[in-house]
């Protein structure tokens, strides 16, 4: 990996994965041809080519660049999977996990955000300040003081409540998505959920458990909370689940 400047002061690096070869280009543009990814410094655009790794040089900040450039090329088992890197999945990334059955994990520099909010909904659970849905009711109860004894069966209420989804149940490949965009959610850390719900996902998506999901029924006005919760229900042994090709009680394939 190179670092260097052209002729106009805009600092970037370009190699080629298969020769090695690094250089510039004097004219002020990028050259990505097979094998040839670029990043400018000054300016966050990235060319990306498949099956590329990266070190950091020392001399520049390429945390943005290298996490994109691993989306591709993390090793699972035998085989790769698919790193997810909040803010940074495109598309056509989303389009692979959809249509594919590659395994696919959140990349874990998205671990200390999410401590950090956990921590902050803990101290929060702990403390004698209310704050909505953490030691309060929701909705209309919301002036209503949850003791600290019951904030845990408050949580568990939550979850089974709002799993009255009805209609057949979203494809695997849907589910699949549906997976994969919560764990890109999670993985901004604004939720305040604990790491451990994450390794949980990634768990049964390795085990090949799907969680079954009614395609119909919401709660209130937010169209996501019933589905989810049919999802989330799944993580603690509650709802149905697919594996095997048999629809079965979570409990049992956990």
């Amino acid at each position: 990996v190179a670092v260097a400047r052209n002729e106009s002061g805009v600092q970037f690096i370009w190699f080629d994965a298969g020769r090695g070869v690094a250089g510039d280009d004097a004219r002020g543009g990028s050259r990505i041809g097979s094998g040839q990814r670029v990043w400018h410094a000054g300016q966050g655009r990235t060319g990306r080519a498949r099956g590329v790794e990266c070190q950091p040089s020392s001399a520049i900040e390429l945390s943005h660049w290298c996490h994109a450039s691993r989306e591709t090329n993390q090793r699972h088992g035998g085989s790769m999977s698919i790193l997810l890197l909040p803010g940074e999945a495109t598309l056509s990334l989303l389009e692979r996990i959809y249509r594919g059955d590659e395994y696919f994990q959140l990349d874990r520099t998205a671990r200390p955000g999410m401590d950090r909010a956990a921590n902050i909904v803990a101290a929060a659970g702990s403390g004698e300040t209310p704050v909505y849905g953490v030691n309060t009711g929701f909705g209309k109860l919301a002036s209503v003081r949850i003791d600290k004894d019951d904030i845990n069966q408050l949580q568990l209420n939550l979850i089974l409540s709002h799993s009255a989804g009805t209609g057949e149940p979203l494809s695997p490949a849907v589910t699949r998505l549906v997976m994969a965009l919560k764990l890109l959610s999670l993985g901004r850390g604004a939720s305040g959920a604990r790491w451990a719900i994450v390794e949980q996902m990634e768990a049964i998506l390795e085990a090949g458990i799907l969680p079954i999901i009614p395609s119909q029924g919401s709660v209130g006005a937010s169209g996501d909370l019933a589905p989810l919760a049919h999802m989330t229900a799944v993580l603690i042994g509650e709802g149905e689940v697919r594996y095997q090709g048999q629809v079965q009680s979570a409990g049992r394939a956990l």
